[in-house]
């Protein structure tokens, strides 16, 4: 599944990610290709956590020129990331 991420750059910072179908699941890096890279990690990362919570959830991959008129991404720099869904363990696992 191709989910678009959303990357800003501030003066003095390093690039930050954010994911809009994901709400809450942020990343960021050195440089643009390592915060694709940090955030493909912080998907997986955020909705396994959501697994472990039972926290309903649903993830949607919508078209970046309907996220691109939100003013909150604004001069953002628009990428996908692919994400297997299959990869993410939803069986919950028994600690004794």
């Amino acid at each position: 599944m191709d989910i678009p991420v959303v990357i800003h750059k501030e003066d003095g910072s390093v690039y930050g990610v954010s994911v809009p179908d994901i709400p809450g699941c942020y990343s960021h890096g050195e440089t643009i290709e390592e915060a694709i890279k940090n955030t493909k990690v912080a998907i997986y990362g955020h909705v396994s956590i959501l697994l472990e919570l039972n926290e309903p959830f649903i993830i949607t991959a919508s078209k970046i020129d309907n996220l691109i008129q939100d003013p909150e991404y604004a001069n953002g720099i628009w990428a996908v990331v692919d994400v297997d869904m299959s990869k993410i363990d939803t069986k919950p696992e028994r600690i004794n």
